[in-house]
């Protein structure tokens, strides 16, 4: 997107307001650091969201933070904690911890043993639970049969009904603005509500509309010290009256008009009679970042001004008004530009392709002015046959807008329609409906709180230690905590317990699991350490995150009557591959190894690439322990240059392979382009701490220096992966004995997604392939034009699929587009 400058033009009706702006500064005027704090957004694509029992759900996280201060796709944090529950229940089925690098992350969750039913994703960062406890993205998913999907029959349930004045207050003997919310048991808009707004003669003052998504707007004139109430019924017909609090209150009411001109924002401040205040402050905050601050006079109990909408960036913005000492009097949230999205292209020579043909498609990402986005991509290709596409908010009205708000705005407004010609109007509804979450109010609030907001490296378990009793603990204590990773070296902390003996790790950074001690350590009035005690594994408890329930969930039932030839098939291809997967019997053209620990002897050290690099070195026992890693690859590894100086262990050189020099032939180049990855045993590791290791400890470097074969490794890996296997192996430094350790879950892996092989239809039900996701790839690019290809085989199935495209450029703008082709033979 092109940059716009953060200027707000304000005109002013009146010629006398604007000569009334003092060039002072208020005593308490807001700074720009005091707002400077990361606020993040996580988003997860599945590869769809009908899922089959024993099936594998596909994801890949996205997290965008702001305010941004450098490059918005290395700002966040390092870890995404992800959570399986039965949706209504907040007990956690299964859990994965990912790891996020530049602004993304991936891996997959096997659904077994689970039965048929609604589930739900939950997905959080630490610093997102700082915001807010309830601070955490949700996506429902769906485990049901293959086959049509039909929402069952809302059941006869109480509707609730709330009021959200524009502002949050009422102000009397002026028109007001305010929104009608039903809801139904289940948390979805009640759309069959109607009803009456009345005051406290039972006069009838407007009547209440819903619309499809639960809302309504109503205007009506308030008079002081009246009471309001709305009544109304829902599908069971009886009517119910509904109390409304008093919304009179001390406090700035803005109003505000979108509609009126297409270039303009209309502007109206209006004071409560109690306000004696003249002198205001008025700040317009934009992802953390004042865009304005204006200070004025404002003598008469209203003003109206104008705001250029050219001026502001597309998405939700923060209008608040203060008084001198700092107090907020009224806020309103508004959406500004939701036709501002970026789209997705798809270009194909034909729509209509064979069952088990190769399909190659074009796409091209581009922003509202039609230039390209550099862009890092998940797509996934489905079988509509077989699953069902539920209307969900996708990555773009996510982060532009759900990301931002309170209270389970998805049910209400899920994602963006930009043929709407109501779109505007109805996103002004949510907004006065719904809190944001990073407002000016709650942003100050953060500051004040007087903790440290930084983005957090790695991930964190919270833990729980007991007495000798298996009681909580009456005092802290002072733990020393060793810590044995499946790979990579172990590292040590030294924690304090709360007096009820919980405690936090923070910052570790180890994949699978890893094997922990725990000692208690008593000091003396020095500090000096005189004794350590060790502490039982079974006196050592995990803290898991208590999960909120799905504010909004539907249930959903097989369409009965619906069924055909085609569905017939796919039930016996289940059958025969479940069959298959009990017994071992494993397809490697017709089944996903959900697990490659279960099926394959694969060294964890090399587990992504399958043992088979495209280079392997061995070293030799002797002389070469005067060298260095760098200087050992050097002239032994064809297509391989450096840029720097391999003796440099400061500043270790950079290293490329013909495979990857053209991804860095435009742009910035070579200079400011990273390199190839280094793994030491599997496990990512900077190149200077690579620089340090003895010769006589590497057994020997496996190499991947072509595409296909760093696809594991997605964007890390675009320019090769160098792979140091050690003979002492870093992934087990004399780890404890089970019986004397406690396991801590770490990142989790992220296996490849096996493909269809191109061929000739199978209709043979023990040899064809009928999976719903015939195509899971969270690794596609575009370049700087915004161009790419996807490149994959349909599968056996005569249906139509559904291309879904995702994703988050360079610039940290989301990106979504979706794309339908045919099979028949």
């Amino acid at each position: 997107m092109k940059a716009i400058a953060y200027i707000l033009t304000l005109l002013f009706f009146s010629h006398q307001l604007a000569a009334q702006v003092p060039e002072m500064a208020m005593e308490a005027e807001i700074a720009k650091e005091d707002t400077n704090i990361p606020f993040e957004k996580i988003y997860l694509q599945t590869d769809k969201l009908h899922y089959f029992p024993n099936d594998t759900v596909w994801f890949k996280a996205y997290a965008k933070t702001v305010p941004v201060k450098t490059n918005p796709i290395f700002e966040h944090s390092e870890a995404v904690y992800v959570f399986l529950s039965k949706a209504g229940d907040t007990e956690i089925l299964q859990k994965s911890i990912v790891r996020m690098e530049e602004g993304s992350g991936t891996a997959n969750l096997v659904l077994s043993d689970l039965e048929t039913g609604e589930y739900l994703l939950s997905a959080y960062t630490d610093l997102m639970r700082l915001w807010a406890e309830d601070y955490i993205f949700q996506k429902p998913i769906t485990i049901q049969e293959p086959g049509k999907l039909v929402a069952k029959k809302d059941r006869e349930e109480k509707i609730s009904v709330s009021f959200h004045p524009e502002s949050g207050l009422l102000i009397p003997n002026v028109v007001n603005k305010a929104v009608v919310l039903a809801r139904n048991g289940s948390g979805f808009p009640a759309a069959a509500f109607q009803g009456y707004l009345m005051n406290s003669k039972s006069d009838t003052l407007r009547p209440i509309q819903i619309d499809s998504k639960g809302m309504a707007l109503v205007e009506f004139i308030p008079e002081e010290n009246d009471s309001y109430h709305i009544l109304g019924r829902g599908t069971d017909g009886n009517w119910e009256k509904h109390e409304l609090p008093d919304f009179f209150q001390d406090g700035v009411l803005i109003q505000t008009d979108f509609h009126s001109d297409p270039d303009k924002l209309f502007i109206s401040l209006i004071k409560s009679p109690q306000i004696k205040d003249r002198k205001f402050q008025m700040i317009a905050l934009s992802g953390g970042i004042p865009v304005y601050e204006l200070i004025f006079d404002m003598d008469e109990a209203q003003q109206s001004m104008v705001l250029h909408k050219e001026n502001f960036m597309p998405g939700t913005f923060n209008i608040s008004v203060l008084d001198e000492s700092g107090k907020i009097l009224g806020e309103r949230n508004v959406f500004l530009h939701p036709g501002a999205l970026s789209l997705i292209g798809f270009k194909n020579q034909k729509e209509n392709f064979q069952p088990r043909e190769r399909v190659r498609i074009g796409l091209e990402v581009m922003d509202e002015f039609d230039d390209g986005l550099e862009s890092e991509l998940s797509v996934s290709v489905i079988d509509l046959n077989q699953v069902n596409p539920f209307e969900l908010p996708n990555i773009n009205s996510h982060f532009s807008l759900h990301a931002h708000l309170e209270g389970g705005s998805e049910a209400f407004f899920p994602a963006f329609d930009k043929e709407d010609p109501e779109l505007s109007q109805k996103l002004d509804m949510l907004m006065m409906a719904f809190p944001l979450r990073n407002s000016l109010e709650k942003t100050l609030a953060m500051k004040a709180s007087g903790d440290a907001i930084k983005i957090p490296t790695g991930f964190s378990q919270k833990l729980q230690v007991l007495d000798g009793e298996r009681k909580l603990l009456k005092e802290s204590q002072t733990l020393e905590v060793l810590v044995y990773p499946m790979q990579g070296p172990p590292e040590i902390f030294e924690v304090e317990t709360d007096s009820n003996g919980i405690f936090t790790l923070d910052g570790m950074f180890f994949q699978d699991h890893a094997s922990v001690v725990f000692q208690q350590i008593v000091k003396n009035k020095k500090g000096d350490i005189v004794k350590k005690y060790p502490i039982k594994p079974d006196y050592i408890s995990l803290i898991e995150t208590a999960l909120r329930p799905a504010l909004a969930k539907k249930e959903f039932e097989l369409q009965p009557e619906h069924s055909s030839q085609g569905l017939n098939d796919v039930m016996l291809y289940r059958k025969i591959r479940e069959a298959d997967f009990a017994s071992r019997e494993v397809l490697l053209d017709t089944i996903d190894v959900e697990n490659r620990r279960e099926t394959f002897d694969i060294s964890d050290k090399s587990n992504l690439y399958g043992g088979n690099p495209d280079i392997s070195l061995e070293i030799p026992d002797r002389g070469y322990d005067h060298m260095n890693v760098f200087l050992y690859m050097r002239g032994r590894v064809p297509g391989m240059f450096m840029l720097g100086d391999p003796n440099d262990f400061g500043n270790p050189p950079k290293v490329f392979f013909r495979m990857g020099v053209h991804n860095f032939s435009f742009g910035p180049g070579l200079q400011n382009a990273s390199g190839a990855l280094f793994l030491l045993d599997g496990i990512v590791i900077d190149k200077v701490l690579i620089a340090s290791i003895p010769m006589s400890d590497v057994q020997r470097l496996e190499i991947l220096n072509n595409v296909a074969s760093t696809i594991a490794y997605g964007a890390r890996g675009v320019s090769g992966v160098v792979n140091i296997i050690t003979k002492r192996s870093y992934a087990s430094f004399n780890p404890p004995k089970p019986e004397k350790a406690f396991k801590i879950p770490g990142f989790s892996q992220a296996y490849r997604f096996n493909e269809i092989a191109e061929g000739q239809r199978v209709k043979d039900p023990f040899k064809n392939n009928l999976k719903s996701t015939v195509f899971w790839n969270p690794y596609v690019e575009t370049d700087f034009e915004g161009k790419g290809e996807i490149e994959f085989t349909l599968s056996d199935a005569e249906s139509e699929f559904l291309i879904v495209v995702e994703g988050i450029s360079k610039e940290g703008e989301p990106v979504y587009g979706t794309y339908k082709i045919n099979s028949q033979e």
